[in-house]
């Protein structure tokens, strides 16, 4: 993947980092197919390491959701790790922290 780094955490979660600074249309593409794959061939829990992108797109954010309702319905977890403040803020502005795991170290 050019805009992302993958790796597996344990037997139950696996890692999504960002190498991205900025979003444009061909990081929500590949985010897009990402996050399909992800939940259609695994049954991991998703952390997204979000440290380099300072603004995130509306899109963006809208992927992410769409990601976390459906693992959630599938009994799976998505977690946003080190996210922008402006975007935790808008999560719980809106009680998405209940989909959502917020993890800002």
């Amino acid at each position: 993947f050019k805009h992302f780094f993958i790796k597996q955490k344990s037997e139950t979660a696996v890692i999504i980092q960002c190498l991205f600074e900025t979003i444009d249309e061909s990081v929500e593409e590949e985010a897009e197919s990402i996050f399909n794959v992800l939940f259609l061939s695994t049954r991991f829990d998703v952390i997204l390491a979000l440290e380099n992108p300072v603004y995130i797109t509306p899109k963006f954010i809208m992927l992410i959701l769409n990601l976390a309702h459906e693992l959630n319905q599938n009994g799976r977890t998505t977690t946003l790790m080190n996210a922008p403040e402006s975007l935790v803020r808008y999560l719980y502005r809106f009680d998405l922290d209940k989909i959502i795991k917020i993890s800002n170290n």
